[in-house]
């Protein structure tokens, strides 16, 4: 009886949450209007990169995704950024996954990386659920977001405030960290019914004996 017990307890609680840590970093300098990428079978999208409302193009490279490109205020970057070319700060992108998920982590590059990062970044992570911001961003992490759920089919939209943008700490976004959603699994609607059956047999079988 006791045995039957702790196995419906244990039918309701969270299933194992594994970890997918999504590398936004390439190689040479890469722009698409829009990646996935995969790991421990999650996929994430990242997509609809825009600056005051105006469309871009991804724009990575080996410190990660570009969130706010220096050359839209005239700073020059120097090797191996050369020639980005695009002239935008990206203060907004959206992610889509292809499963519930909640967000463990993110770590942050920097476009001119040997310079002194100023701590005056904010990226902010919204979804249905709520939103959770890392604020005044001065070191490349692991960042905490807070368990932020996003749901099956929910966008997460990342923002960035571009008004904070100066020469020596322009911010990429480098991997992301999240998990995918715990989820309770329910008990058989007859267990119940079983279980009760099953303390009554053993009163009886007390009472007899």
């Amino acid at each position: 009886m006791r045995r039957i017990a702790f196995a419906a307890l244990l039918a309701t609680l969270p299933a194992a949450v594994p970890a997918a840590t999504f590398d936004l970093t390439t190689g040479p300098l890469t722009t698409t209007p829009s990646f996935s990428v995969a790991d421990d079978g999650i996929t994430a999208t990242f997509d609809n990169v825009t600056f005051r409302g105006v469309s871009f193009e991804t724009v990575r490279d080996a410190d990660g995704l570009i969130v706010l490109d220096a050359l839209g205020v005239g700073i020059p970057i120097p090797p191996p950024n050369t020639g980005v070319g695009f002239g935008q700060l990206v203060d907004r992108f959206e992610i889509t996954f292809d499963a519930a998920v909640t967000l463990d982590s993110a770590t942050v590059g920097f476009i001119i990386s040997n310079s002194s990062i100023g701590g005056d970044e904010d990226l902010t992570f919204t979804s249905a659920s709520g939103s959770t911001t890392l604020a005044d961003i001065s070191g490349t992490g692991p960042l905490g977001l807070g368990g932020l759920f996003v749901a099956l089919g929910d966008t997460l939209v990342v923002t960035a405030d571009p008004g904070a943008v100066e020469g020596g700490d322009l911010i990429q976004l480098s991997s992301l960290t999240v998990s995918r959603a715990s989820a309770v699994i329910p008990l058989p609607p007859a267990l119940p019914l079983l279980l009760g059956g099953l303390g009554v047999l053993g009163l009886v079988a007390r009472r007899r004996a």
